[in-house]
């Protein structure tokens, strides 16, 4: 058996289809699903029993037997099309970030100390309307993305120590056990019942014990109404390079960084005249939205000494090789060290060189031999690393997958992904805290 691509919808059977197109990305959500299915004889049948909103499951199965899921989510467009002569239905469908990317807050949500976990969580509850869903995750979200001041209070412990003498020696021995508070302490009880102890004079003492009573949050993120919810959780998680997509299985999220430090899984080989599998090929190298040097100004200090600008920057040396000077600067008023500063001004530099340098090929079906396992073949996917040798472009090295689109349109099955280079990933130095003390803020207190 060849590869072949299957879509379940609903809980019928999966249909064999043999024109459709698949995207997943590590960057843009949701993952779409398009499949043409069905002849004139079924298209009411399928209206009716596949309308918008039908769960799927696009498969791609392989030749060693291997039945692979690629996709779950919900359809989102069920219409036909006559074009032809041949009444067809073309089916639409989203991955389970579709509820994110579409549903917006009912009113203003604050969020209050939490973790990049603990805030992704509660995002995607909301836009579910259900905590029936998984999410897996790298430690790195379990940095806080909200940080407060905590709080303490201080209390006044009582500390009682009461002696026991040993009743019918000739010798007493004291036995001293201490309780505290009330004076009545767990273990009072239990020695007391015991019959060879007599209970003597209690002896008291008073200290002060701190405790954590929760937290003033100065920076409280807020989701508003009119913004999709995941257009707010992004701008949250890209400030430490974590991105949020959907797994395969039904209701199951990640949330991770790029990991461009594992060993390459396949390679690509194009020679001078062409090479077996690679159909074509596309590399861009444009400059047209990159700078020379990135700067980010931000607000810090406080109190007595008064508030004062802070800056950070970084230089992109690779357009300095150019010769191509730009600067771009923003204002940002949540950078209140010049380290925070810096961070930004990186992660800005690595989203223009992601968007303007891009090697992409087409491959001949949906596999590719792995390296190191002789005779045995995977799915392409993103978040993989190739081993790249173009005689072509004059490239070679390792390359990170960003996207993949399987599709078949009549001639053929093909796979096209997309490489980008592991250094354009990088955001820089390891999780900051980004929340400022402001002054004038309203005091809101979490866990």
């Amino acid at each position: 058996m060849s590869e072949r691509a299957r879509i379940q919808l609903g809980e019928t059977d999966s249909r064999i289809i043999e024109r459709y197109e698949i995207t997943q990305s590590f960057f843009s959500q949701p993952g779409a699903c398009a499949v043409r299915v069905g002849h004139a004889g079924v298209t009411g049948d399928m209206l009716r029993a596949y309308p918008p909103g039908t769960p799927f499951t696009f498969w791609i199965d392989l030749e060693d037997g291997r039945q692979v899921p690629q996709m779950t989510g919900k359809l989102d467009d069920n219409s036909p099309d006559g074009a032809g002569g041949a009444t067809q239905n073309n089916l639409r469908g989203r991955d389970w970030m579709m509820p994110l990317y579409k549903s917006m807050p009912r009113v203003e949500r604050t969020f209050s100390r939490a973790t990049f976990k603990e805030l992704t969580q509660a995002v995607i509850k909301e836009a579910l309307g259900s905590d029936d869903f998984e999410l897996i995750f790298s430690n790195d979200a379990n940095a806080a993305a909200i940080q407060g001041v905590p709080k303490f209070e201080t209390t006044q412990v009582t500390d009682t120590t009461r002696e026991f003498v040993v009743v019918g020696e000739e010798i007493a021995p004291r036995l001293a056990v201490t309780g505290y508070s009330d004076g009545v302490g767990p273990l009072f009880g239990i020695v007391e019942e015991h019959e060879s102890l007599k209970a003597l004079a209690d002896t008291t003492s008073t200290r002060d014990v701190v405790k954590l009573v929760g937290y003033d949050v100065p920076n409280p993120l807020r989701a508003k109404p009119g913004q999709a919810w995941l257009t707010f959780l992004q701008q949250e998680l890209n400030r430490t390079g974590l991105f949020l997509f959907a797994g395969w299985d039904e209701r199951v999220f990640i949330v991770t960084r790029p990991n461009a430090a594992q060993a390459p899984k396949f390679r690509i080989t194009r020679r001078r005249g062409g090479s077996p599998g690679i159909i074509g090929a596309r590399f861009k190298n444009s400059t047209s939205q990159r700078c020379s040097e990135y700067v980010v100004y931000g607000r810090g200090g406080g109190g007595k000494d008064g508030r004062k600008q802070v800056q950070g920057s970084y230089t992109d040396q690779e357009m300095v090789g150019y010769g191509l000077s730009a600067v771009w600067s923003h204002v940002d008023e949540l950078a209140k060290t010049s380290k925070q500063a810096e961070y930004l001004a990186r992660r800005k530099a690595a989203e223009d060189r992601r968007n303007g340098w891009e090697l992409t090929y087409t491959l001949r079906g949906h596999t590719w031999p792995l390296i190191g396992e002789e005779g045995k073949s995977g799915i392409l996917a993103i978040d993989t690393v190739f081993e790249v040798f173009d005689e072509e472009y004059e490239i070679s090295g390792l390359f990170w997958c960003a996207q993949v689109t399987h599709r078949d349109e009549g001639q053929g099955k093909r796979t096209e992904i997309t490489l980008m280079r592991p250094a354009d990933l990088l955001y820089g130095d390891d999780v900051v805290t980004l929340s400022p003390k402001t002054a004038g803020r309203k005091k809101v207190f979490g866990k």
